[in-house]
């Protein structure tokens, strides 16, 4: 009998077959019989020639995790899910950790995109009180990784559930960001690092495979200087907007720098400190000083498409997507990578 996972492999390449488009194709995307969309060349969601196929449409619905938080999920929708699901392919899941005082809301158009790639994402709004003693607020911790995962394993399990028999729950990824992109590197190196953690709380999860963090840094000092951290268990993709006036690009690199390999590094032309969320201001977050020079929508399209790229290619041993992260970035310039296998 055919592996699930390779026959779900057969039916894209398939899809790839039919759908391939030289370099120099239009931008809009192709719709193949099984209602797989491939984008064509070179939109932000498809940022070179090769093909890359994804759901056609996403949903999401919200749930409590284990430990008490309100979740938004967001996982992947086409004709063919039922078919998927009768093969017995299973979705990755992949945790965001939000940014101080920033929604889960914010993150809906960028979660949504995400899924599309064939993950399950899951935007938990975290509550604690940071400092000690202050009112509970807004503040995600490492240990949402794990609660994560385990509610979408939950999920999975409970009959009736839109994710019922569909999540892998030996593939996990985080992504985060700012105050929740430390969080996700410290995610990964195992360490339970006050503010990022409650101590005692917190053991790295088998599951989990990659993480991206966008407007991140891990510095600490004046003049300030990397702290040293080993994330050799998994890689990490530092995705950055060069106008961030709240995590600096400058500081970005030296984080960069710190990381175990393998890792990328992917540079958004024009966009700052909130181009993974849905608005350029997110209702009570401390808001960037310089303005992004790309629409919000574009923005988010890019910090997506990348962030995707890099799990699919890490998460899924996706070739293609692995090309683009070994590659320079995308054919208008407006995305630059340099990565380290």
């Amino acid at each position: 009998m055919l592996d699930p996972t390779r026959a779900a492999v057969l039916a894209l390449a398939v899809t790839l077959a039919a759908c391939a488009v030289p370099a120099d194709a239009d931008v809009e995307p192709s719709r193949s019989e099984d209602d797989l969309v491939v984008s064509r060349c070179c939109s932000s969601v498809q940022p070179g020639a090769l093909p890359i196929v994804r759901f056609d449409g996403h949903a999401s619905y919200t749930l409590t995790t284990p430990a008490g938080d309100i979740a938004d999920v967001h996982y992947p929708t086409d004709r063919l899910g039922r078919f998927f699901q009768r093969l017995g392919v299973r979705h990755p899941v992949v945790v965001l950790l939000q940014g101080a005082q920033t929604d889960k809301a914010a993150y809906a158009g960028f979660a949504g995109l995400v899924a599309e790639h064939g993950f399950v994402v899951v935007v938990p709004n975290h509550f604690r009180a940071f400092p000690p003693g202050a009112p509970a607020s807004l503040f995600t911790e490492q240990g949402v990784i794990a609660d994560g995962l385990a509610a979408a394993v939950a999920e999975s399990r409970r009959a009736s559930s839109p994710l019922e028999a569909r999540i892998d729950e030996t593939r996990l990824a985080v992504v985060g960001h700012s105050f929740g992109g430390v969080a996700a590197i410290l995610g990964v190196a195992g360490t339970c690092a006050p503010p990022f953690c409650t101590p005692g709380t917190y053991t790295r999860p088998a599951a989990l495979r990659a993480a991206v963090v966008f407007g991140t840094n891990y510095t600490d000092g004046e003049p300030r200087a990397a702290l040293p951290v080993d994330t050799s268990a998994a890689p990490i993709a530092m995705v950055q907007g060069t106008v961030d006036g709240r995590s600096l690009p400058s500081l970005g690199a030296l984080t960069y720098a710190e990381l175990e390999a393998p890792k990328a590094y992917v540079e958004l032309e024009g966009v700052n400190h909130f181009g993974i969320t849905d608005t350029v201001a997110p209702p009570g977050a401390v808001p960037d000083a310089n303005a992004s020079t790309v629409p919000q929508e574009e923005a988010v399209a890019r910090a997506a498409t990348w962030t995707s790229l890099f799990l699919r290619a890490t998460v899924s041993n996706d070739p293609i997507a692995r090309a683009y992260v070994r590659s320079a970035g995308s054919f208008d310039g407006t995305v630059k990578v340099q990565s380290t296998p």
